[in-house]
């Protein structure tokens, strides 16, 4: 279900008024004289609380739409003229999901793509120099940085066009080190909430992956990490 429908069902109990929404939190408490600091020693109370992995109530963003298929296929367009992989950042804005009970959607404007590091099966970023000019032009436009998004693509056959099938129920869907990315953006972009007492929870931020489907065509595939997730891996 959407995070608004998550929220209206909260909310519908006797308790309504006093729902709030707790982060997670995994970090050690630091000033334990038990023991000597961490990762020397460790006691029950200092360790973070044990966090059970279950799936997810709610979805913080139900879809991503891109304003022109052009903004898709120039960015794949690296990838046919290369052979090798690339990565971007989404910036446009958040709007409702109609097909979706109380839903958002993220609406892509363009794709940036900073300095990186790329070769036929890996990714590196770059330091860049030009992150706040992007960040400050995207403003001045009414948009922001709302994703990110990814290749993964090796050709099948050439002369037909397909592409290997990589991410299945077979394989995995997102690796981890994928997942530890999208925690950390999910983390440095927090979407606002009246209902939490650091004025933020979760994130809409989201990962697009454009990898080969299961009839051997290009195809995009979004994902985010759930509060688990990106609850252990905040710094």
């Amino acid at each position: 279900m959407s995070f608004f429908s998550y929220l209206r069902k909260r909310q519908s109990g006797s308790n309504s008024k006093f729902v709030q929404l707790e982060d997670i939190d995994c970090k050690i408490k630091p000033g334990c004289v038990k023991h000597p600091p961490w990762p020397e020693g460790i006691c029950t109370q200092c360790q973070p609380k044990a966090v059970t992995l279950n799936q997810q109530e709610y979805r913080h963003c139900d879809f991503v739409e891109f304003e022109s298929p052009s903004i898709v296929e120039n960015f794949i367009n690296y990838w046919r003229e290369t052979g090798h992989q690339r990565v971007g950042l989404l910036y446009g804005r958040f709007d409702v999901e109609t097909h979706v009970p109380l839903g958002i959607k993220s609406v892509v404007s363009f794709i940036y793509e900073p300095p990186q590091n790329t070769d036929q099966k890996s990714i590196e970023f770059l330091e860049d120099p030009y992150h706040s000019v992007v960040e400050n032009i995207a403003k001045l436009l009414g948009l922001h940085c709302v994703g990110w998004i990814f290749t993964d693509l090796q050709a099948l056959s050439m002369s037909e066009g397909t592409v290997k099938n990589l991410r299945n129920g077979d394989t995995f869907f997102l690796s981890a080190q994928e997942c530890i990315h999208a925690a950390y953006f999910q983390n440095k972009y927090p979407s606002p909430s009246q209902l939490n007492k650091s004025g933020k929870f979760g994130s809409k931020f989201v990962t697009v992956c454009i990898s080969g489907n299961e009839n051997n065509t290009i195809e995009m595939f979004a994902y985010q990490v759930s509060k688990p997730m990106h609850g252990t891996s905040k710094r």
